[in-house]
This record gives C-alpha cells, sequence and structure tokens, in this order.
C-alpha cells in the first residue's frame, strides 16, 4: 500500500471514527478530552479541512485574487463564529464540563453544564470511562447557575452515607447531584417480611410508610418507654426510620411525648404526594391532638410539625388542601373551629371560628381571617342562648371564599391601598371597639440625610368610616411594606397592640410599639419598647426578650424585660463577647433593689487554644437565659 492509499483509509477511518463519536454524542455518551466534546472537534477540523482546500485553491493560479477571496471568506467565518458565540452566551450557552474523583470507589463524574449570560442554564452528571462520559440515572438540572468560577478546593466528590449516595458537588454555588449507591449491609428481605420479624405487643409497634421517593417503603418501629416521663406527657415514644435494603443502622430516630398508648396513621398531611405519619399524644371526651412528622424528600428523613399538635380532631380536605379542627367546649356546641392551609411550606391558620357563652344568656360567635399575616377578628355576632342560631350561622364560614356580607371589616381592608408608600393592617384590639383598620402613609420628603421619614397612621373604626378616631405620626428610617406591622398583646393586658419596624441592620432591628388603652379608646405610643431589638413577647411567662448580636461569633446582648406596675424593666441583661485571639467573656446583671447589677462574670479560653472554650462559653450563656437560674448553688 502506498503512502498515499494510506492517507485516503486514515482519514476514512478517522471520518468514520469521529461520525460514530457524534452520532453517540446525540444519544447522551459523550466523547469528551481536555473539556473538549466531539462536537468542537468537528467544528475545528471542518475549519481546518475547508482552511487547507481554501490555501490550495488559492495557490494555483491567479493567486492574488484567490488569495483576497481567502482572507475575505476567513474574516467572514471568524465573524460568524464570533456571532454564534455570542448568541449561544446569551441565550443558550455552550457545553462547559467540571470533573472530580471519589477517593473509595475512584470513581470520576464529570458535570456538563450550560449557562447562559443571565446565569441560568441547565447542568447534567456523567461517570467517565475513558474519554466516553456516560449518564447517571439522575434528573438533569434546570435553573440558577450563578457561581463565578470553578474552585478546585470547592469541588468534591464523597459518599454519604445518609443519602446512600455518590454526592457530586463540583461548583462553589450550584446544584448537587446524588448517585445511588449499593452500600454494604443491603437486605435482601422484603418491607413485609421484616414487619412481621418486629415485635407489637403494649409498648412496641412496627408498620410500613410509602414515601413515594427514592427510598420507597420504609420501616418504622415504635417503642414506648413510660419511665421516661417529658415535662409535658408522662411517657416518651421512639420512633426508629429503617430502610430495609439498610438495616444496619436507623435513617432517623425520633422522639416525642404522649399520654397514652401508641397510636399511630399514615396520611398526607401536606398534600405532595408522599406519606406522612402521626402520633396521638392527648385525647380527651371528645378532643384528641397529634403529633405529625411529614416526609422531605430532600433531606430523606421526617421532619416535626409543632403547628399541627395544636389541632383538636384534625380533618384533611385535599381538594381545598385544608386541614380542619374542631376543640368542643361543651354539648352545646360551643368551642374553636380551626383551618389551616399550607402557605410557603408552613403550616398556617387562616381562620378561627370562636364560639363561646357571652352575656345575658347569648353565646358569641368571633370569625377571625388572616389579614395581610396577621389573625384579625372580621366579624362577630351575639345568638340568645335558647335560639341555636349560631349553629347555622357557622357552617356559612366554613366556606373560606366567604368573607362575610359586601361592606364588612374584610371589603374594607381591601379596598386600601398597599404599595411602597400605604399600608393597611387589622388589629383586633379585644375590647369594646372591637377590630380597628390601621393605615399607614410615608412621607415623600427625606427629614435628614440618613433617609428618616414621617409615617402617619390612621385609626379607623369600620363602623364609621367618615374620619379616623385617632391620627399620629413617628420617623421612620425602614419605609412601609405589608411585612412590617407586628400585632401582638405587648403589654399581657389582654388587648392586643400593635408595632412597626422602624430599623433594622444584619441582625438587630427595632419597632416603634402603639398599646391599646381601652379607657381612653386610643393607641398609647410605648418609648421604652423602642430600646428592645428583636422582641419576642411571652404572655405565659409575662416575659420581652431581646436579642442582638455583635458579630457573626454569636455574641451579643440578650436582654429580659417585665412589665411592673405599668412600667417597663429590665430584669436581666446577658453580654456576651468572643473577641479574635482573646477570652470569651459571659457577664449577667440581674435586677436587685430597683437597680440592675453585675451578679455573673466568667471568662472562657478563645477557641483557637482550647476549642471546648467556646461551648463551654455558650452553654454558660443558655443557663442564664433562664429567669429561674441563678448561679451554682
Amino acid at each position: 500500500m502506498n503512502k498515499e492509499k494510506a492517507l485516503k483509509l486514515s482519514r476514512r477511518i478517522l471520518l468514520a471514527g469521529m461520525s460514530i463519536l457524534t452520532i453517540l454524542f446525540f444519544l447522551d455518551i459523550k466523547f469528551v478530552v481536555l473539556g473538549i466534546n466531539i462536537l468542537v472537534l468537528d467544528m475545528l477540523t471542518a475549519g481546518i479541512w475547508a482552511f487547507v482546500r481554501l490555501c490550495r485553491w488559492a495557490g494555483r493560479e491567479n493567486t492574488e485574487r484567490r488569495t483576497a477571496a481567502i482572507i475575505a471568506i476567513t474574516l467572514a467565518g471568524l465573524l460568524a463564529a464570533s456571532v454564534l458565540l455570542l448568541g449561544l452566551g446569551m441565550y443558550g450557552g455552550w457545553y462547559e464540563y467540571a470533573e472530580g474523583t471519589e477517593p473509595q470507589t475512584h470513581r470520576t463524574f464529570v458535570v456538563e453544564y450550560r449557562r447562559n449570560m443571565l446565569q441560568k442554564g441547565t447542568a447534567k452528571v456523567y461517570e467517565r470511562f475513558g474519554p466516553l462520559l456516560f449518564p447517571c440515572n439522575v434528573p438533569e438540572y434546570h435553573g440558577e447557575l450563578n457561581f463565578d468560577e470553578l474552585d478546585s478546593k470547592y469541588a468534591s466528590v464523597y459518599i454519604s452515607e445518609e443519602q446512600q449516595a455518590i454526592t457530586v458537588s463540583l461548583f462553589i454555588y450550584g446544584p448537587r447531584f446524588h448517585i445511588p449507591l449499593e452500600l454494604t449491609g443491603k437486605s435482601s428481605t422484603s418491607p413485609e417480611q421484616l414487619l412481621t420479624e418486629q415485635p407489637i405487643d403494649d409498648t412496641h409497634d412496627a408498620f410500613l410508610i410509602d414515601t413515594g421517593g427514592e427510598l420507597g417503603t420504609l420501616l418504622v418501629t415504635a417503642e414506648l418507654d413510660e419511665e421516661a416521663p417529658t415535662k409535658d406527657c408522662c411517657a416518651t415514644v421512639r420512633f426508629t426510620v429503617w430502610n430495609p435494603d439498610a438495616m444496619d443502622e436507623p435513617l432517623q430516630t425520633i422522639i416525642a411525648g404522649t399520654n397514652i398508648f401508641l397510636d399511630w396513621s399514615i396520611i398526607d398531611a401536606n398534600f405532595d404526594g408522599c406519606a406522612d405519619f402521626t402520633c396521638t399524644y392527648l385525647r380527651g371526651n371528645q378532643s384528641y391532638y397529634d403529633h405529625l412528622w411529614i416526609w422531605c424528600e430532600e433531606h430523606r428523613q421526617f421532619e416535626g410539625i409543632p403547628e399541627y399538635d395544636e389541632i383538636s380532631v384534625p380533618e384533611l380536605d385535599a381538594e381545598t388542601g385544608t386541614i380542619y379542627g374542631f376543640n368542643r367546649s361543651s354539648a352545646g356546641g360551643t368551642g374553636l373551629h380551626t383551618f389551616h392551609q399550607w402557605i410557603n411550606g408552613n403550616l398556617t391558620c387562616v381562620r378561627q371560628i370562636k364560639i363561646d357563652s357571652g352575656l345575658a344568656n347569648t353565646v358569641r360567635m368571633s370569625v377571625q381571617d388572616r389579614v395581610a399575616g396577621e389573625l384579625a377578628e372580621i366579624y362577630h355576632e351575639d345568638f340568645p342562648i335558647e335560639s341555636g342560631g349560631w349553629q347555622d350561622a357557622q357552617m356559612v364560614w366554613h366556606d373560606l371564599d366567604y368573607h362575610g356580607e359586601p361592606g364588612g371589616i374584610y371589603d374594607l381592608f381591601q379596598q386600601q391601598p398597599i404599595d411602597d408608600t400605604h399600608d393597611a393592617f387589622l388589629v383586633s384590639t379585644g375590647g369594646k371597639l372591637g377590630t380597628l383598620l390601621v393605615t399607614a402613609e410615608l412621607a415623600m420628603e427625606n427629614k435628614d440625610e440618613f433617609g428618616t421619614r414621617d409615617i402617619t397612621f390612621s385609626v379607623w373604626n369600620p363602623v364609621d368610616m367618615e374620619q379616623p378616631i385617632q391620627t399620629f405620626s413617628e420617623e421612620f428610617m425602614m419605609g412601609v411594606a405589608p411585612e412590617f406591622h407586628h400585632v401582638v398583646d405587648a403589654n399581657f393586658d389582654g388587648f392586643q397592640d400593635f408595632g412597626y419596624l422602624f430599623h433594622a441592620g444584619n441582625q438587630p432591628y427595632y419597632q416603634h410599639y402603639w398599646l391599646w388603652d381601652e379607657v381612653q379608646g386610643q393607641f398609647q405610643y410605648c418609648a421604652p419598647l423602642v430600646e428592645i431589638s428583636q422582641p419576642v413577647f411571652d404572655p405565659e411567662r409575662q416575659v420581652i426578650t431581646g436579642w442582638a448580636r455583635s458579630s457573626g461569633a454569636g455574641d451579643g446582648i440578650n436582654t429580659f424585660h417585665r412589665w411592673e406596675d405599668g412600667e417597663l424593666v429590665c430584669v436581666r441583661r446577658i453580654e456576651s463577647f468572643s473577641p479574635w485571639e482573646e477570652p470569651s467573656i459571659v457577664c449577667v446583671q440581674d435586677r436587685i433593689n430597683g437597680e440592675l447589677q453585675q451578679v455573673y462574670r466568667e471568662e472562657f479560653p478563645w477557641p483557637g487554644e482550647e476549642p471546648e472554650g467556646q461551648e463551654a462559653w455558650r452553654q454558660a450563656r443558655y443557663k442564664w437565659c433562664d429567669l429561674d437560674y441563678h448561679g451554682e448553688p
């Protein structure tokens, strides 16, 4: 075979090989070397071949014209390539690759991603076998790809025992992929067989639950421990969640309090198609209450929902996505009706109907709706006790699309402007005027170089909207927004008050508060509350706690206030400091004889010298956050 024939054969073999690899590319088996895929090699090869052919053509005759033609064609090709790359960058993105190897299994994974100039795109994970990439059985990612650049020190590929997978995380910011992995200890026994092997008696139980996710059906075992009571319950129940394919150790252990024997149910509480489960912890003459754990496919575990604990006799309506509860208070049908829905992943009460005995042989029905993020009374009516009229009236309000007759409080609220300079919300005072409408209007002009502006609040009685019953203004730095108001009983007198955010930093935030004066029938400004950062009101302990963080180390100031003879006083102040390369400090002041006095101060070693010193510093602060704690004996 002469040289010319050998070259022709080589070219044909190369062309056939590249054709096969190109076809495989579109079948999702990709040839990638040094971050370059077969499509790029095809274009480079075609470009080189075309350029060589043109050069040969130019050299035969009339070389000056042909050379000029080649230059023009080359420039046009470069311009077209630039336009193509720009278009791909703006709209589709071009193929890029990130690669990592798992150190235990020595398996190499490659993430192919495309992103446009808007930092959106796709990413898909492959496993490398030589120069070929084979797709993994993992969904392709679509969404934000807003990393700035790849960085090897952030890239990692590792075995996640919890996920039972190899986790591919090759980006500073961006998607993670979980490649299913056969871990040791895989059980050959079916879930149903495993269930029959579990003890079931007065203190033990077991059940299967189909999560509907990658792990499929899980085994849950339950054990009642009457020798370990909790603060509120006489016994403890321990749920252990097992993956039938890996019984060496449980996926999760859940501990909860209960006052009765083991009583569980499998439900789909958040209507997402994945099974969840409940455990009854309290049962009365009519009402009962359950703990709820919902399945989280992302975290591959069950997560508790404390809000569900407060729903009496919960009934699920998948059609409306509502969880209804009723806590009966008498044989006459009085009690509390609740309606919960899932809003942004959180179980939220959207309506309450309270029916209880009123004055002079009457029964009062009160309806509260969630308006502007807060529950507010939008309707109440008194019925003669012998009429039973509340029975029919309350059924009308079971329709969550019904908000009262036209022109009611709900309609009045809906008519209020809410924008960059206006806000509105309802305050159920609990007094003789009932629910009031509060509107807020932001002044257009700044008062100083810091952007401070006045907000004027107008308080309206929905019964008479001719003019507000009260108007007042205050300086604010945050403007207006629906999430800035806070309706709460700030002084624990049984009447609702409200606050409005006026300043916020990285963590500390402060609010102006106005307290409802039932005698005056107006709100009164409360100056002392403005000094408390991130206030939390605890009506059970009659305490207002505050927290102002100083740095990312978690240090700062905790405050505890109480109302004494109508005056807000600080009863404890905890200052915690964690300076760099210096001892951490906890300093506590208690109110003694009418003034704050230091009762505790301790230094803890810098964590760089003694890591356990940081934990001791945290524990000391946590101990003093309990107002019943006054130091070691």
